[in-house]
């Protein structure tokens, strides 16, 4: 009796465990198939509430060859997609993800924007095996060592985004991309920068860091972003506030990305990015608003290097052509 007893008690148990796996399982299922439902939702959005391009914008998209790819998106003020073209497609985004790292960075360190000198960005700097600054040459780390090691990180996220400080002055590409890397860095690396990007917004998840500014690409992988993340983060910023962040984080972002006030009242605010290399690459996003209508976009336009052109003849290209698209969806037809 005793070892039936013991037998059926042990059966008994086998399938309280299994049985509470199982429940455990589904409760897991069910919450990631709710983490996805609500990034799901944003991409159907993306893909299905949308009017169709306007006729001068396809007419220019017809005319691109096969080796090329462009994804390009309008956001409304209230974040409704009023025009879209491979709008959740991840594409190189060269410079123009710093928008998104700005925002990381700012919100981190939002208590404390203006203090200076920083004994954390100075350590990255002036430490030569870091892999915020080991891909540069010695005279480039000296460089950066130089002209970053006392600055704030108000400075440093002004001279991220526009190669100068807020007051004014310039900086080469060389201090202009080092100062992202120490913005990288300061969030942990590539990973974690990617990671805490993609928590702040649903839309965010189409964002990827995988290497430092001017790493090679074809090592850990390149740096995306959807045309859908960019334009999304002016549409939560200017004007808003994303959920959780800190402070005037908003306010000093916006400063920075706040391009040009027009003669007629409109207001651009934007950032951009470049790619010689292979795939060359061209990116506008931004917030466009003339007191009577509101774009937030993104176009990013990428292309395989052609052997028998240079980067910089064949970015010219996508740089013109990405100038008439964005003509184009400012002056739909």
């Amino acid at each position: 009796m005793t070892r039936l007893f013991l037998d059926r008690l042990t059966f008994l148990s086998l399938a309280l465990t299994l049985l509470t796996g199982s429940l455990n399982a589904q409760q897991r299922a069910t919450e990631n198939r709710n983490d996805r439902s609500a990034a799901g939702q944003e991409q159907v959005i993306a893909e299905t509430t949308t009017s169709h391009l306007p006729k001068n914008v396809a007419a220019i998209l017809q005319t691109i060859p096969d080796d090329m790819v462009i994804g390009l998106v309008v956001l409304d003020d209230r974040g409704k997609v009023m025009f879209h073209h491979n709008s959740q497609r991840e594409l190189p985004a060269a410079s123009s993800v710093k928008s998104i790292l700005l925002l990381e960075l700012f919100n981190r360190y939002a208590e404390e924007l203006d203090q200076q000198p920083r004994q954390d960005i100075a350590a990255i700097v002036q430490n030569r095996k870091h892999p915020a600054v080991a891909h540069f040459s010695e005279r480039s780390q000296q460089e950066i060592a130089a002209e970053l090691s006392v600055v704030s990180i108000k400075q440093l996220g002004s001279i991220l985004i526009d190669s100068k400080d807020p007051s004014g002055k310039t900086y080469s590409n060389i201090v202009y991309n080092g100062a992202a890397n120490v913005a990288i860095a300061l969030l942990g690396g590539p990973a974690a920068a990617t990671a805490q990007m993609q928590q702040r917004h649903d839309a965010f998840q189409g964002v990827h860091l995988r290497r430092y500014m001017l790493a090679r690409r074809n090592v850990t992988g390149d740096n995306t972003a959807t045309p859908f993340a960019l334009a999304t983060l002016f549409q939560t910023t200017v004007g808003k506030t994303p959920p959780d962040v800190m402070g005037n984080t908003v306010q000093e972002l916006t400063d920075i990305l706040h391009v040009t006030d027009y003669p007629n009242g409109a207001k651009l605010y934007a950032k951009g990015g470049t790619l010689y290399s292979d795939p060359v690459t061209q990116v506008r996003s931004g917030h466009y608003s003339n007191g009577t209508r509101t774009m937030n976009y993104a176009i990013m336009a990428s292309q395989k290097l052609r052997s028998r052109t240079s980067g910089k003849q064949q970015h010219e290209i996508l740089k013109q052509l990405t100038l008439d698209l964005y003509t184009g969806l400012q002056n739909p037809k």
